[in-house]
Parts: structure tokens; sequence; C-alpha cells
């Protein structure tokens, strides 16, 4: 593992605080610490990175509980979730503590769901996700977010089923697309919702009796 390591001195105490870079890739060879994101997820310590190299990546109902940051090498950075349970989300984020910070940047992410493909549950600390694109010809991502305080959604690209909805939280959306097929882009419920420089669209195939509204706020808080 790429290890980065800063000395602290403190009342003439040494203190050695450490924080590692985790490399993952999909072809493994020198300097590669994992081919999987779940194994490095496991490995990683609170506040370490995880650089992903080009690739496709595969994996299932995916539970984060610590503060990390994933980070995609460059474009083409997919990551295929799936669901073993039902309406399950492929990807879950939670219990990131005040203070701390979890951010995923530069990914794609794809999947069929019946529910969420990514979930951010439960959260005092900072969330970002950044330049986050669905994989082409597949659904979402749609993001749910619920009991969160400081999450930051950047460059979000969502199609087909994409939508984010958001319950007792406060978060801000900029810069994002949301092209919808026949429901609501965004729905908001007992949240507190910034929205600055995004597009929501609504692209059916099938004739809508009853158009939907794309944004949808069902209380405020």
């Amino acid at each position: 593992a790429r290890r980065q390591r800063q000395m602290c001195i403190r009342d003439r105490t040494c203190t050695l605080a450490a924080q590692t870079t985790w490399l993952v890739d999909d072809d493994p060879g020198p300097g590669v610490d994992f081919d999987n994101i779940p194994a490095a997820v496991v490995a990683a310590a609170p506040g370490d990175t995880i650089l992903v190299e080009n690739g496709s990546y595969a994996f299932a109902d995916l539970a984060i509980d610590k503060p990390l940051t994933i980070l995609g090498i460059s474009d083409g950075v997919q990551l295929l979730m799936s669901s073993g349970t039902a309406g399950a989300p492929g990807l879950t984020v939670h219990g990131i503590a005040s203070g701390q910070a979890f951010a995923m940047r530069r990914v794609e992410l794809g999947g069929a769901f019946l529910g969420p493909s990514v979930a951010i549950q439960d959260c005092e600390g900072s969330i970002l996700l950044d330049t986050v694109s669905s994989v082409s010809s597949s659904q979402g991502p749609r993001i749910a977010v619920q009991n969160a305080r400081q999450v930051h959604l950047h460059l979000v690209m969502a199609s087909l089923w994409g939508a984010l909805f958001v319950t007792d939280s406060t978060l801000t959306l900029t810069d994002s697309v949301f092209d919808q097929f026949a429901t609501q882009c965004l729905v908001c419920t007992n949240s507190n919702v910034t929205v600055d420089g995004c597009t929501f669209t609504q692209n059916s195939p099938w004739p809508i009796i009853e158009p939907l509204s794309l944004i949808h706020i069902l209380t405020l808080p």
C-alpha cells in the first residue's frame, strides 16, 4: 500500500498520524492493492483515499460507515452495482459523524434497481458526490437521502429512471442534470434543498394522461 505520513509533535510526545492511499485496478499488477472496491473499503481506515483506475467494478449491497474518499483517476470508472435484496440499494453511505467527510468523485454508476441505487442515511458529517453519471444504457442513478445534514451533489448526470429523493435532510444540488422517463426527478419531504444551475427533463416514450411535476415537494420543514 502507498502510505503518506505526517509527523506531529505535541507536548514533547511524538505522534505518527498516517493516511493511506489505496489503488484499485481490475487488471492487477505491480503497485495495485486490490482488484475490487469492497475489499478496498474493508481495508481502508477513516480518512483514507481509494483511487480507482479505469475499468468496470461489480459489487452488491456495499455499506460504507467511515469517512473515505473514492476517486476515479480519470473518466471511464464504472461501478456496476446490484442488490442482493429486492429494493435495497447497491451502495449505502451511513453513520458519517459530525466533523467527518465522505466523498465520491468521477465515477459512472450502473445497475438496475427497484429502489435507489445509492442511499445516504443518518449522516451528520459532510457527504459529497461530484462528477457522478450513469453508465451508458443503464438506469439511474437513483439517489435517496434520508436524515443527512450536509449533502452536496455536484455534476450529477442522471438518465432514464435517474431521480433524487430527499427526506429529513439538508442538501445542495448544483450543475446537475436529471432526465426522467415518467416520474418526478426530485422529490423532497421535510427537507431544505438548494438547487442551482440544474436541468430537469421528462422524456417518456409513452403518452402520459396526467403529466407529473418534475419537482415534487411533499412537506416543508
